[in-house]
């Protein structure tokens, strides 16, 4: 039995196409995925000083007061990641995840 390659462009095999992998056994063959193209990269000045110090201790009143680390870094345009970690540097203590006990109604329901 005689197998005929197909060749694409420049002679080089082409892929089988997946109806014809079935009659000749051959895997059809996977392709990537492109990412698209990233964006223009943003660029954050560095915190130093005392803006740094300044910033940590606006952060913490904020968190203190009920803040989310999110709405946070959303509000001052810094990532999550710093957020946390300018807050765990300063000392304070982060609040557990989800619903404190005084958020949850009395039916356990919203």
């Amino acid at each position: 039995m005689t197998t005929t390659i197909e060749t694409g462009v420049g002679g080089t095999p082409s892929a089988p196409e997946p109806s014809d992998c079935a009659t000749t056994g051959q895997e059809p063959v996977k392709t990537a995925r492109r990412r698209p193209a990233p964006g223009p990269k943003r660029s954050r000045p560095r915190l130093r000083g005392d803006e740094r110090q300044d910033t940590v201790v606006a952060l913490a009143a904020s968190y203190a007061a009920g803040a989310s680390i999110r709405a946070l870094a959303e509000e001052r345009d810094m990532s999550y990641g710093l957020v946390r970690t300018l807050l765990l540097d300063h000392g304070v203590a982060l609040r557990s995840r989800g619903r404190g006990p005084n958020q949850i109604s009395p039916t356990g329901r919203q």
